[in-house]
């Protein structure tokens, strides 16, 4: 008999409640900073996969975000090492204000990470500076997208984006500015308390 493993399985499952609720799927990140709402993008079905895998597993339950950057992100990582990488294949998505994301898992020995984009508005003039300086090639729609909403374009086309916050940014901007140490720690104790999946008839 062949035998469909876990992330196969969660694979399946986001497939189908992809194509039977459009509005699927969206979680609940529950923190001690206060509570978000995060919405998965559809044509990023492999890291929602992953991602799917890690919340039925508990994963990301009672631990600790682990870095904060202000003005660029907010990390969390797992303290359980499992076979699923969430991959950093680029997406067709900008890292701004409130984007989730992922950079490359299997180079850390420790657990599976995901991150939340914190940025900052820019004006069009500092954009275009700093681009022309980082010898980064931006479209003008993503110029005017970073203007618009802020984000970091210091990890544009670096990092894979595969869903956004749609409630609660003020709960990263809490986050964000908490002290932290010269590695980015949080020097007092931020949890992610529990993530949980909200059902397709809730999140319309």
């Amino acid at each position: 008999m062949c035998r469909i493993n876990s992330f196969t399985r969660a694979f399946i499952i986001i497939i189908w409640l992809s194509s039977c609720h459009p509005s699927y799927p969206v979680f609940e990140l529950s923190t001690s900073a206060g509570d978000m709402t995060v919405r998965l993008y559809q044509d990023t079905p492999e890291q929602n996969a992953a991602f799917l895998e890690y919340c039925r597993q508990g994963l990301f339950d009672q631990v600790l975000w682990t870095r904060v950057v202000q003005d660029v992100l907010i990390e969390c990582q797992a303290q359980q090492r499992i076979q699923i990488p969430l991959k950093n294949t680029p997406t067709a998505h900008l890292p701004l204000s409130g984007a989730v994301a992922v950079m490359d898992n299997e180079q850390h020995v420790a657990g599976p990470r995901f991150f939340i984009i914190h940025g900052k508005k820019w004006t069009k003039p500092e954009i275009e500076t700093w681009a022309k300086q980082q010898h980064i090639v931006l479209t003008e729609q993503e110029m005017q997208l970073y203007v618009q909403s802020g984000g970091a374009p210091q990890l544009h086309n670096k990092v894979a984006v595969f869903g956004k916050v749609e409630k609660g940014l003020d709960v990263i901007d809490r986050i964000a500015s908490v002290p932290h140490d010269a590695n980015d720690s949080p020097l007092l104790p931020v949890y992610l308390n529990s993530i949980r999946i909200i059902p397709p008839e809730q999140s319309r």
